[in-house]
């Protein structure tokens, strides 16, 4: 999920499970949430203390080992995105993303690597959800991130 500015959103709460399975060079992610209180994704005269949300990703990708030094490997993978913005109102409110992007390992070091991806709506909410970005929710996203762990 992205940063959003309006601090309204982090009123509420959002919890949920995931499951991650890293062997063999495959990458499988998946992860359901449930919250409550994003009062900014949904134009609606509800209290946005009683608005409901579901979402679900799931993620696949295989890791190739490079050997460089700089790069140690590349990680292409997919991930497909469903949010439910307003589960408990009548309407549509469903917004489904799909990313294609890759990872770059930099150094010898597993937990830092530099993030490509590109981002796509395949559906898009009909009743009312304001759009991610405050832009076009037809415009696709391309996303690099630097990430790093310890």
């Amino acid at each position: 999920m992205k940063m959003m500015l309006n601090r309204d959103i982090y009123n509420g709460y959002r919890s949920g499970f995931s499951y991650n399975f890293d062997e063999f060079d495959v990458h499988l992610r998946g992860e359901y949430y449930i919250g409550k209180g994003f009062k900014d994704r949904v134009d609606t005269t509800m209290s946005f203390e009683d608005m409901e949300m579901n979402a679900f990703f799931i993620e696949g990708g295989y890791s190739f080992d490079i050997g460089h030094e700089q790069i140690s490997y590349i990680q292409p993978y997919v991930q497909y995105q469903w949010w439910d913005q307003a589960a408990n109102l009548d309407g549509d409110y469903i917004l489904s993303l799909v990313t294609f992007g890759a990872n770059f390992g930099i150094g010898a070091n597993d937990y830092t690597r530099l993030k490509i991806e590109y981002q796509t709506c395949v559906t898009f909410p009909d009743d009312g959800v304001i759009i991610p970005y405050n832009g076009d929710q037809h415009a696709d996203l391309m996303i690099v991130r630097f990430q790093a762990g310890i």
